[in-house]
């Protein structure tokens, strides 16, 4: 598979930002643009706030104070059910990829 065939095949059945609403099952290709640790203790959570030029979403990982791979800039395909938050729209625990450089045109 080529580069092209595989930036191609991992926007396929993808959703823009825009359209997603709460309660949604959607998988969404976009960029991380903000990392941020909240909680202390026995409660921490890893908030990557992505974007794909429509729109924003917080993608929150419970118990997680990292994740390799993970850094303003990168991006990644995220897939999980959509749900309100504190800060807008948000996917709790979401299964996702990291994509190479570049994928994104």
């Amino acid at each position: 598979m080529t580069r092209r065939d595989d930036r191609l095949h991992t926007q396929r059945h993808t959703l823009p930002i825009a359209e997603v609403s709460a309660r949604m099952r959607v998988r969404i290709i976009g960029t991380i643009v903000a990392l941020t640790y909240r909680g202390a203790g026995r409660h921490p959570r890893l908030v990557a706030v992505l974007s794909d030029g429509t729109g924003r979403l917080n993608l929150v990982f419970m118990g997680r104070r990292t994740i390799g791979g993970f850094t303003p800039g990168r991006n990644l395909v995220a897939s999980g059910t959509v749900m309100h938050g504190s800060d807008g729209l948000q996917m709790m625990n979401p299964a996702y990829q990291l994509l190479p450089d570049k994928v994104i045109t």
